[in-house]
């Protein structure tokens, strides 16, 4: 039997004879046939005439003298570095002692060493084309794709069901303020640079909502992102004419393979240069003081100014477009966090401070008296103020159908003194008695005027008739609703209070047909102010008290504001907010804010909100509208809102 021969061992080279050999005989190429690079030689070899491999050499015997010995076994001994010598930089398998590295491989480090089937492959590439060279097109195409897993990732069917939620709302919104005929009378003034009323709208709600984009990317927009996809895709529906597909035109997986394909930078890019153009609405407004009041908006400081019963929608929906664009990424960073906070602060105190302004309400263009008096009807609590403008509004009728018949009718003044603590309802009942008076053929337009002592009394002798005179002639053909009418003449009756009063009564009397005045205040005060002329007493005979919400009764005005707003709350906030409700009530004193106060815990609560989930990763429909226990604030003893909206 024949036996087994042991394997040839390979013998091992040494460093220091490649060195030596390299020096003295590098012309011929000794060094690489002692190498076993046989092909090298021989080039070296045939070259020797042109003194090349010469220099080659030397260049060679420097090589070998900085070379480390472990890197010397490794390439020419067949010995694997221990560490660094692991895994194939391509297929990542692990590398043992018979997938040593080949000449011509690159450097020896661990993104360049391959087995033996990536360094086959390799050779079949084009000439040139290097292994670094191969790895980092993978690697560019391995990140490519991860690109395109994210976009995808982050355009979610949570992120397109909050587009669609917000599409449903902002659509109606525009239409409603494309036919509020209060606003379009107050756009009269302005330039719309041949625009229509409804292009108009929407060109102010689109730079709008630009803006707020504008707000949360500058200086790092980018229009491939998906805050400019959804941007683009909350924007196309409020445009003339969509050159690109909506949320109602394609569904969610139509929508996602267009954001992979870039199909939305040009439109985003476009969209996004509408913020860079002057405002469509420009503002000059100016406080008692002559300070200037900026806004980076258009429409919500124009519909706080005016007053607007659209406002708080407006910037309801402004703030949460902000907040889905910001979140559009899943990343939440301090950054975003305070520029969402002062978008809120823009959009929901857009005038920061209350310029003094005696603004005109326009009357609502109600269909019928029916219409009027539901309104009256559905406002919360209030029953005995509804018991006493009802009966007003059947006494009336029966006096009209009276003269209508011939009969001989009581005589009636139409001037009505409405007493109560702030925020129950006194100017919100005024507009509906003068709405009531229109349908009624008291009073041509049934517009309501506001104002108070600053709005009537001048600061020079001889000036305070020529204002009143100014302001009932607003007033003509509607209300005038003056509020805490006692404080014209103050306490020391002073004479410019006495001149502005003869100068209403003188006026009343004059325009009594034309003309329909409301007081209203604190009942001892109003009480005291009456007595203090025969003229005032005998005009005004009809008292109408305003009683304090009772705690459920405040809730009920803060569901309602709620709903509005489309805003729920869980079951722990409504009883704490009950329960806030019930210390405050229970604590009151004559300057309690009653439904202002409901208001400004509303707008806390709302602000609360917007800095809790300012910090979520993650939006949804839910998120977006649910009030949690801690929102609500903590402390009854809240400032009163002094505003004249409830």
């Amino acid at each position: 039997m024949a036996t087994s021969q042991p394997a040839a061992v390979p013998s091992i080279k040494s460093k220091r004879t490649a060195f030596v050999l390299s020096l003295l005989l590098g012309t011929l190429g000794i060094h690489r046939f002692y190498l076993r690079q046989y092909i090298r030689g021989t080039v070296y070899a045939l070259f020797c005439w042109t003194y090349v491999p010469t220099f080659l050499g030397v260049f060679d015997a420097i090589y070998f003298a900085l070379m480390g010995q472990k890197k010397f076994d490794a390439l020419y001994n067949g010995i694997p570095l221990p560490e660094k010598l692991t895994h194939c930089a391509l297929c990542k398998k692990k590398l043992n002692a018979m997938n040593k590295p080949m000449w011509g491989m690159g450097k020896l480090t661990d993104g360049g060493n391959l087995c033996y089937n990536c360094f086959a492959n390799k050779r079949a590439q084009p000439s040139g084309y290097s292994i670094h060279k191969q790895k980092n097109f993978q690697s560019r195409e391995d990140e490519d794709i991860q690109k395109k897993q994210a976009l995808t990732a982050m355009f979610t069917e949570e992120f397109y069901q909050l587009l669609q939620y917000h599409v449903n709302k902002i659509l109606p919104l525009s239409e409603k303020l494309q036919n509020d005929t209060a606003l379009a009378e107050r756009l009269k003034d302005f330039p719309l640079a041949h625009a229509t009323r409804t292009e108009f709208i929407n060109g102010c709600v689109v730079w709008d909502m630009v803006k707020t984009v504008h707000l949360l990317t500058a200086p790092f927009f980018k229009a491939s992102s998906i805050e400019a996809t959804g941007m683009s895709l909350l924007i196309i529906p409020l445009l003339p004419n969509k050159i690109s597909p909506s949320l109602s035109d394609a569904g969610y997986l139509t929508l996602v393979e267009h954001h992979k394909k870039g199909q939305f930078k040009s439109l985003a890019t476009s969209i996004y240069d509408i913020g860079n153009e002057q405002k469509p609405l420009m503002l000059d407004m100016k406080t008692s003081d002559n300070t200037t009041i900026t806004s980076d908006f258009t429409l919500p400081a124009f519909l706080k100014l005016i007053d607007s019963p659209l406002y708080d929608e407006y910037a309801s929906h402004l703030y949460r477009f902000a907040t889905i664009i910001s979140k559009a990424d899943g990343k939440e960073t301090t950054e975003e966090v305070e520029k969402l906070k002062y978008i809120y602060a823009q959009t929901h105190n857009p005038l920061c401070v209350d310029p003094e302004i005696n603004a005109q309400k326009e009357a609502s263009n109600s269909s019928s008296l029916d219409e009027v008096l539901d309104e009256l009807n559905s406002l919360i609590g209030m029953e005995a103020v509804k018991t006493e403008v009802n009966s007003l509004v059947n006494f009336i009728r029966i006096q009209k159908a009276r003269i209508d018949s011939g009969l001989k009718a009581s005589a009636l003044s139409y001037h009505i003194v409405f007493t109560g603590n702030p925020g129950t309802g006194k100017t919100t009942v005024a507009r509906i008695v003068a709405k009531i008076y229109k349908h009624l053929g008291l009073l041509q337009q049934g517009h309501l005027v506001e104002t108070d002592r600053s709005g009537l009394i001048a600061e020079y002798t001889g000036q305070t008739a020529v204002k009143v005179n100014k302001v009932v002639d607003s007033a003509l053909n509607g209300v005038l609703f003056i509020d805490e009418a006692y404080s014209l003449v103050g306490e020391n009756k002073d004479d410019f209070g006495r001149e502005a009063v003869a100068t209403l009564i003188k006026r009343m009397e004059d325009d009594r047909e034309r003309l329909v005045i409301i007081l209203a205040g604190y009942n001892d005060e109003m009480d005291g102010f009456i007595h203090t002329n025969p003229g005032l007493k005998s005009r005004f005979n009809r008292y109408i008290h305003f009683p304090d919400y009772p705690p459920f009764e405040m809730m009920g005005i803060l569901k309602s504001l709620c709903q509005k707003l489309d805003f729920t709350l869980t079951h722990d906030a409504e009883v704490k907010v009950l329960d806030l409700f019930s210390q405050a009530f229970a604590t009151r004193d004559k300057t309690f804010g009653n439904g202002r106060y409901v208001r400004n815990i509303f707008e806390k609560m709302q602000e609360n909100q917007a800095n809790r989930i300012a910090k979520e990763r993650v939006l949804n429909v839910e998120v977006l509208s649910t009030i949690h226990e801690s929102d609500v604030p903590v402390s009854p003893a809240l400032p009163y809102l002094l505003d004249s909206s409830y």
